[in-house]
């Protein structure tokens, strides 16, 4: 009998697990995982698709592992990306420090306010998301133009994107339970060690697995990253992009953390979202040992040899200028008042669900993302 395609495998998946919420299928295909240490019997099919409503990246099933590609969630990584890219390469009084944090505390609400309206609409999400998008379209709606024009620019995010693609796809698939043993054998001690030397009262034994197999995952994939991008950048190149993507992912994730309390808070106290603590911790401790696997990882011999030097660049020289998306407890706080008291009157006008949900829609900027 033949095995059913990638195709009929998804088709079948949407038909008896309608909740899944694919949203709009861009491409289905298989992945193989030859260019990993993975040694899967099981089939690994890439999804990609753009759904503001999903979250989950990855789904395994006895025979397969399906990995879930949302150029929803990449398109927030592309906006960051390209801020952090225009303030390297154009340090004029056209974006100064305070306006960059403030674009991307703009986009961080922009993606609060579309997560707390797909749980259900309210006038806070919607206050939310016309205040951000008045501020994203007259400060920084530009700097997407300016970099998708200028080549330098445009071919440092494409190859940003590629990296940030890579690493969610490899840390899925890494979660595999056949990941080589030479390597888990390898990154276990110092995982553990790191995980025994957290001392909070808070962080229980439920805590401990989740954090010890995330970051488990996310060596793999930083690992895989270094050999696929290692012949194309330089070694201060290869850890600058690294660096970055585990704080944009960091932020992104603490994004959804505080827009569902912020939503319990402000709509409906008896909502059950993330646990927000929980959460921020599971987040601040991978960091840590990220960033800190990241700094101390020796490329040489005996491990990888990156080039020389590339022409493409890192992707900022600051990476502190990302601690603005980290300042997540200002969610629902005004940009500024001028612009919160006219999203305020809009919204007053636009309360309908269904013209708020064309205005969004009409509001986005849909890339859709691959290899």
């Amino acid at each position: 009998m033949l095995s059913p395609t990638s195709r009929e495998i998804l088709d079948n998946l949407q038909a008896t697990r309608p909740y899944l919420d694919f949203g709009q299928v861009i491409d289905v295909k298989e992945f193989d995982p030859s260019a990993t240490s993975i040694g899967s019997s099981k089939r690994i099919i890439l999804v990609s698709c753009y759904s503001p409503r999903r979250r989950i990246v990855s789904e395994e099933y006895r025979d397969f592992l399906l990995i879930i590609q949302n150029s929803y969630l990449l398109s927030f990584v592309s906006d960051i990306a390209s801020l952090a890219i225009y303030h390297q390469s154009h340090r004029t009084p056209e974006l100064p420090a305070e306006r960059l944090r403030g674009g991307f505390s703009a986009i961080a609400k922009k993606f609060a306010a579309e997560h707390m309206e797909s749980i259900a609409s309210s006038k806070v999400s919607r206050t939310m998301f016309l205040e951000a998008v008045q501020h994203i379209e007259s400060n920084t709606r530009y700097v997407h133009d300016v970099v998708g024009s200028e080549s330098n620019l445009n071919e440092k995010l494409t190859v940003f994107l590629r990296y940030a693609i890579s690493f969610i796809r490899f840390h899925e698939v890494g979660h595999l339970s056949d990941v080589d043993h030479v390597f888990r054998n390898m990154i276990l001690p110092d995982v553990n060690q790191f995980i025994d030397a957290i001392a909070d009262h808070e962080f229980d034994k439920y805590d401990e697995t989740t954090l010890r197999r995330e970051l488990l995952s996310d060596v793999f994939s930083l690992n895989t990253c270094f050999a696929k991008f290692c012949s194309i950048l330089s070694e201060e190149t290869l850890k600058n992009f690294s660096e970055c993507m585990i704080d944009i992912l960091t932020a992104l994730n603490a994004l959804y953390a505080a827009s569902e309390d912020a939503y319990r808070l402000n709509v409906d106290e008896a909502f059950q979202g993330s646990e927000i603590a929980a959460e921020f911790r599971h987040w601040r401790y991978r960091r840590e040992y990220l960033q800190n696997y990241i700094t101390g990882f020796v490329f040489d011999d005996g491990t990888l040899r990156c080039r020389a030097e590339d022409d493409i660049g890192v992707l900022t020289e600051h990476p502190e200028i990302f601690q603005t998306l980290f300042n997540i407890n200002k969610i629902v706080d005004p940009l500024t008042d001028h612009e919160n008291r006219l999203a305020q009157i809009f919204e007053k006008y636009l309360n309908s669900e269904d013209v708020f949900t064309i205005l969004m829609q009409d509001f986005r900027v849909t890339r859709l993302l691959s290899d």
